[in-house]
This record gives structure tokens, sequence and C-alpha cells, in this order.
């Protein structure tokens, strides 16, 4: 009985051995790009033969297909700035995959643990690399500000374990968690620190790893390149300007003659702001902004109707538009106010509309 049990074992490991051989042929003949994309973060080809990748190709590919074109439909407009980008700073394209994975190329994407943005950021790292996170204006939610920051993490993290594949892992996990399974590893090859049998890096850790790798072949495969479409707004030709606080990107619409839409696409990281001290804006309309800009200050509504107010604990210039139902470049424009943090008392002149001014009249 017993020698029964041992053949029935040997001949399901020999099964399992002749699938993931098969497999991995298959991933040889399915993804012949294979080898540009290990090269592209400096693992070495033989990683296709890993039982754990294998096994992980088999399990997720229909899913993560799904996936890729979700994500590709969703980030199609930020493509092109994002490979642009990281061409421009020595970087693989490939790592688009990356980001991906993070975010699903939602450039509002806000995770469980508050990390934010395409590249989600926790706001200390975000900091670190020169992005503005305030309760007024988070930069992680600015595709080009936050993949510039991503592209100088990644470096750092590059030169501290020399390899990009190591630099996306820590990038995960954290480079002190990834030291740490090095030295208890005693080797720093990915099909020793992502193996699930040792599991010396964390099990989110060893699937992030594989998920980039299985995505960057889908989405490299020369069928998927010749379909996608990026319809960038002005083929990513835009330039950052300053903007007045307070002014509603609607008004920079109208001043410059473009969509609205255009202007969301090219600024996703006004979504989440409550003001923005830079826009992007199509760089064929640059001459006419400056050209205008003076007029971005001129009220909306009419100065005939005025009220006082003083400002109390806790109000906010946002607080005091809206309990007045006016809006708050009007309260900048009439009181002369150059930061959006208010004097406690400070007396306010509050333009107001007819219907509005009538009604404080009567209390």
């Amino acid at each position: 009985m017993l020698y029964f049990k041992h053949l029935c074992s040997v001949a399901l490991l020999l099964l399992v051995l002749l699938t993931l051989s098969g497999s991995a042929g298959e991933i040889e003949q399915q993804y012949p790009n294979y080898n540009d994309v290990f090269g592209a973060f400096d693992i070495e080809s033989s990683y296709r033969n890993n039982e754990d990748f294998v096994w992980f190709v088999q399990k997720n590919e229909a899913h993560l297909k799904r996936f890729y074109q979700n994500a590709l439909h969703r980030g199609k407009e930020i493509l092109p700035m994002m490979k642009n980008l990281l061409s421009q700073e020595g970087m693989s394209e490939l790592f688009v995959y990356l980001a991906m994975v993070e975010s699903g190329l939602v450039s509002d994407a806000v995770s469980a643990k508050k990390a934010v943005g395409l590249w989600q950021f926790m706001p200390q790292t975000a900091k670190m690399y020169d992005l503005n996170v305030d309760y007024l204006y988070d930069e992680r939610y600015d595709a080009f500000s936050a993949t510039h920051a991503a592209i100088k993490y990644l470096h750092k993290l590059h030169k501290q374990f020399g390899k990009w594949y190591l630099a996306m892992m820590a990038y995960n996990c954290g480079e002190g968690r990834l030291s740490r399974a090095i030295e208890r590893a005693g080797s720093d090859a990915l099909e020793v620190l992502s193996s699930e049998y040792f599991g010396y890096v964390p099990k989110e850790t060893r699937a992030y790893i594989k998920k980039i790798l299985l995505l960057a072949m889908i989405g490299e495969q020369k069928s998927h390149i010749e379909k996608m479409s990026y319809d960038f707004v002005d083929n990513i030709e835009r330039v950052e300007v300053e903007l007045p606080l307070g002014v509603p990107l609607c008004r920079v619409a109208k001043l410059l003659d473009v969509n609205m839409s255009t202007l969301d696409i090219l600024n996703p990281h006004r979504k989440k702001a409550r003001r923005a001290s830079k826009i992007y804006i199509p760089l064929k309309k640059i001459y006419q902004y400056y050209l205008k800009y003076d007029t971005l200050f001129v009220p909306r509504k009419s100065l005939e109707y005025l009220l006082s107010y003083r400002v109390e604990q806790g109000d906010t210039l946002e607080r005091i538009a809206q309990k007045y139902h006016t809006n708050v470049a009007d309260l900048i424009y009439v009181n002369h106010i150059e930061d959006s943090a208010l004097e406690l008392h400070r007396l306010l002149v509050v333009p107001v509309s007819k219907e509005v001014f009538e009604d404080r009249e009567k209390e």
C-alpha cells in the first residue's frame, strides 16, 4: 500500500513537472519578446523556466490580459508622456508596467494605505522626492510630476541595489525589508528572492514582480503595440504655467478657447486639489495665456452688491465662498489676498448676487 502511494506521488510530481515544462515552452512561443522584457529589468533569460514564474503565468495570464486592456484604455492619454520621461532619464519605457501594477494607470488612485496617484506614493516618500503634499495641493495626483519623482526614486534604488528588478522589489516592499531578505537568502538572484517556498520577500512582492513581467510581455507583443491608440492631447506638447490662486480651470478653458476635457486630461491632479499653483496647457496656447493673463483676475460677478464678513476660527476661502454662494477667485480679487491662509478676525468684503444681498438685508 505504501509502495502504491509512493508511486502515485512520484507520478503526480512528474505530471506537474511535465505541465510546467510544457508551459515554459509555451512562454517562449507565445511571448518571443520575453528576452527583451527580462533584459530591460536585468533578469536572466533562464528565469522563463522558473517553476514559480511558469505557474504564475499559467494561473494569471487570462486575468492580466483583461487587466492590461482596461488599464491601457484608462491610461492611453498619459502613456506617451510617461514613456517619454522614462526614455529621457535613461530608463526603459517598460517601467510603465510598474505604474500599471501600482495604480492601473489611474491618476487619482488611492490605496487602502493612503498611497496616492499613478505611482502610489506615500506622503513621506513623495516629499523626499520634491512632491508637494498638503491639504490644498497634492502633486501625487499630477501624472507629470509624479512620474518625475518615481524616476528619481527608482534611480536611487537601482544605485543602492545594482539591478532594476531589485529596485522594483524595493519600490514595493521597502529598502530595509529587501536588504534583510537578501542577507537571509545569501543571494540577490530573482529566482531565490521570489521563491514561493522560502518566502524571503513578502507574498505581495513576489506576486508584484511576476505581474510586472507578465504584463510587460503581454503589452509588448507586436499585435498589441500596433493596436494601441495614443490620442494624447497635442501629442504631449504641453507647458507648465502659474495659475492665480482660486481661479477655476473652466475660466482658463474659456480664456484659451479649448475644451474643458482637454485641460482635464492635462491636469488630472486638479480633481483632488483645492487650489493649484501650476497647471499644464497646450504649448500652442502659451502666448495667448500670458497675453490674457490679467483678465483671469477680473471677477465674474458685479461688485455692485457687497457684504462684510469677519474671519472666524476654522474659516477658509472655500467655506466663506460656499456660505455666500460666491466664488474664491472673486474673494481673492476684491480683498487683494496673496495667501490662502486667513488671519483670524480679518474683515473681508464679499461680492454677492442681488438675491443673497437682499436676503441678508432682511435678517
